[in-house]
């Protein structure tokens, strides 16, 4: 992480809060540390990157060295998580920090802001800042706990009562200021749909490693053999399975199993669409952006006629697997038979 190791001590002053999040949820980090200011009286520090009056990391120093420091120092961090689609790599790294078990001991609150939890805090307590009674234990033990704070015994507020008005009025407090900055409950419904047929191919390594060692001349004949008999079906959408005539896509599919449904569909019997693909995705899993190359397959669903287009390319190492998205572009046949992209020939001419 750092050639400086952070040192295992904590001033001696008082607690240090930690907020990790991200800085577009710096409104929600905001009213956070300022109910954690206020209603500790200053006893508190608090860390909190994206703000100009909180601690923050140092203008001329490693950001990286400036938050292990302040992390090693950290009391109690709280994470803010608020949509699964967003990288947390770095809040992840912090909370990492705070955990390593040569740092002092330091606890973790994880405020689940949406529908889903980060998995490694899976199976812990979480607090839902939409629900009153979770903030209320939150406040609670936060005021009047003994081990809030790791490593500092005494209540921030010892002289408040756990079930007293006091508790319950910081608690509504902090609720409501929570609940405008909050994403809205329904964030996390990504909801999106392909504009034409789609599936998602994958290659081993070992496959795309034979593409790449490949000489020029046999690269596209090599990558349509594995097309054929080596290429799995990730994913796909509903109106792929209608153009190649299959009532749903299985997990670990051959790509050979679509292609042998087309095959024995009523379609003209015309490969070369293969073929085209395959140019495409050999230059690709060498890296390269590949040239379009339009040859067009008549679908299972009807009259229309497709042309496949690798849209996306994906290396994943840890899998190690290449994924091409493909898009199945639709054409219209004019009068004269000539292909037209994405538009009918108009009625007259095809009467």
């Amino acid at each position: 992480m750092s050639s400086e190791q952070p040192q295992a001590t904590r001033a001696s002053d008082g607690p240090l809060f930690f907020i990790s999040h991200k800085h577009a949820d710096s409104r929600i980090a905001s009213v956070i540390a300022s109910f954690v200011r206020t209603r500790s009286g200053g006893r508190v520090e608090v860390f909190q990157s994206s703000s100009l009056t909180a601690a923050a990391p140092r203008i001329g120093r490693g950001l990286n060295q400036e938050l292990m420091n302040a992390l090693w120092r950290a009391s109690t961090v709280a994470l803010i998580y608020t949509s699964s689609d967003q990288d947390w790599d770095y809040c992840m790294w912090e909370c990492g920090v705070a955990m390593d078990p040569e740092s002092p001991d330091t606890r973790i609150i994880v405020l689940q802001c949406g529908a889903s939890a980060p998995t490694i805090f899976a199976d812990q307590v979480r607090v839902d800042p939409r629900k009153p009674a979770d903030i209320h234990r939150l406040v609670k033990a936060f005021l009047t706990g003994t081990d809030f704070f790791p490593g500092s015994p005494q209540p921030i507020a010892p002289g408040f009562s756990p079930d007293g008005a006091e508790v319950a009025e910081a608690a509504q407090e902090l609720f409501d200021k929570l609940q405008p900055v909050l994403p809205p409950p329904d964030a996390e419904a990504v909801e999106d749909w392909p504009a034409w047929p789609y599936v998602q191919l994958e290659l081993g390594y070992e496959q795309t490693n034979k593409i790449c060692a490949a000489g020029r001349q046999e690269r596209t004949a090599l990558t349509l053999r594995l097309l054929e008999t080596e290429c799995t079906v990730r994913k796909g959408d509903r109106e792929a399975q209608r153009l190649f005539g299959m009532a749903g896509f299985t997990g670990g599919m051959k790509f050979s199993e679509l292609i042998d449904s087309w095959r024995e569909g009523e379609v003209t019997p015309d490969s070369r669409w293969l073929e085209a693909l395959a140019r495409q995705i050999a230059p690709a899993a060498r890296w390269k952006f590949p040239e379009p190359v339009w040859e067009l397959m008549q679908g299972l669903d009807g009259d229309a006629w497709y042309a496949p287009m690798l849209n996306w390319v994906t290396r994943r190492p840890s899998e190690r697997v290449m994924l091409f998205d493909v898009y199945f572009q639709k054409f219209e046949m004019g009068p004269d038979g000539t292909p037209i992209f994405g538009l009918r020939a108009p009625p007259a001419a095809r009467e």
